[in-house]
């Protein structure tokens, strides 16, 4: 490998490695936004395609008895409930127990659980009348039980909202149940209760299909309820989910501008600095050259040392990224947690980009004949 030399050429070799070290910090923590943004319409244990959402304009809760019947009875229909809030939505407010477990909650009539594609694995089922009784029957998903009881069975087990005061009992324990985007600790916390419809400026209905009336059913169901003053929307939960994304993709094209243009500027910055580099070792080039080092061996030298320039960055870049990325975490976003992933994919950028920068003025460098080199200053 070529030396360091002088000391203007020191600084060069330095503000390059400090350029790639942030330059690792931001592409990592783009790359970490990008992820939260992917991970906005996630949700767990919902039937996305075999539960839709019906939002009708209408505020009169009298009719979602009737209009109930006509959705059960519809050929398919496993489950039809009301509830007071559709999934994705970002209405629910987080919740918390006396103990302080923080939770979501899904209100709805009593086959809410089952019209939204939860699976029940232990208890039963919500039922007529548990809307009424006290302390309130409940389904609480696997993931909050253990946080709750621990190793405790959980069934039959009373806990208290904090907020309310309220006592609620657990009759049934669901495997996977989330209704928020899975960036909080406390998504999978989710507790599923029998209420009755009440005055909104919607109401909002999610019907469980079978896989062979899905294709008609929109139609089926538009057909039932028969016409309407109001705005009605015929969904599945997966089109419902996409349609709440789609706001997300300026998000994307932001996260890789910002990348592109961070990549851009090192690229530029290592290819001034290797030329600058490149003329001012003429005379070195020449004296190797002379005593026999080959074009390749000139080329390589340059490539190497632009190689190791770039790993001493990014194994700084990559410290600071994840002393940054905990004070973040601790501090305001526990959701934006850097992981192996993002650091990999850094690393390989900026290593690409630094063969490719360093490759112009290293395959200039080799071509400089011995005689010419030989009488640089």
């Amino acid at each position: 490998m070529i030396g360091l030399g002088s000391r203007h050429r020191r600084a060069a070799l330095v503000f390059l490695a400090v350029e790639i070290a942030f330059g690792q910090v931001v592409v990592t923590h783009a790359l970490v936004i990008a992820g939260i943004f992917r991970r906005v319409g996630a949700t767990r244990g919902l039937d996305l395609d075999g539960s839709f959402a019906i939002t009708s304009e209408n505020d009169d809760p009298s009719r979602s008895g009737p209009e109930l019947s006509r959705l059960s009875a519809l050929p398919g229909v496993s489950a039809a409930a009301w509830t007071s809030r559709l999934p994705f939505l970002q209405r629910a407010i987080v919740e918390q127990f006396t103990t302080g477990e923080t939770f979501w909650h899904m209100y709805g009539t009593p086959s809410l659980a089952q019209a939204a594609g939860f699976e029940l694995t232990e208890g039963r089922a919500l039922a007529a009348g548990d809307e009424r009784t006290t302390p309130r029957p409940v389904l609480m998903t696997q993931a909050l039980a253990s946080a709750v009881f621990k190793d405790k069975p959980a069934l039959g087990q009373v806990v208290r909202s904090h907020a309310t005061g309220r006592d609620m009992q657990v009759v049934g324990l669901l495997r996977e149940g989330s209704i928020m985007p899975m960036l909080a600790a406390s998504a999978r916390n989710l507790i599923v209760e029998a209420a009755a419809p009440a005055m909104a400026r919607h109401l909002e209905y999610l019907v469980s299909v079978s896989p062979a009336a899905r294709s008609r059913f929109a139609a089926a169901a538009e057909a039932a309820l028969g016409p309407s003053a109001g705005f009605r929307r015929i969904e599945t939960l997966r089109a419902l989910q996409e349609r709440r994304q789609n706001n997300t993709l300026g998000t994307y094209m932001v996260v890789a501008a910002v990348i592109l243009m961070v990549l851009g500027v090192v690229m530029l910055g290592a290819i001034g600095i290797a030329s600058f580099l490149v003329a001012e070792r003429m005379r070195e080039i020449g004296v190797r050259r002379a005593l026999g080092a080959t074009r390749g061996d000139i080329a390589r030298s340059f490539i190497l040392e632009n190689f190791a320039l770039s790993t001493l960055g990014l194994l700084a870049g990559t410290g600071l990224s994840l002393a940054l990325n905990q004070f973040l975490v601790q501090k305001w976003l526990s959701f934006a947690v850097l992981d192996f992933q993002h650091v990999f994919l850094g690393i390989i950028l900026f290593w690409g980009t630094g063969l490719l920068a360093s490759s112009i003025p290293a395959l200039r460098a080799s071509r400089v004949p011995p005689s010419v080199a030989s009488r640089s200053v």
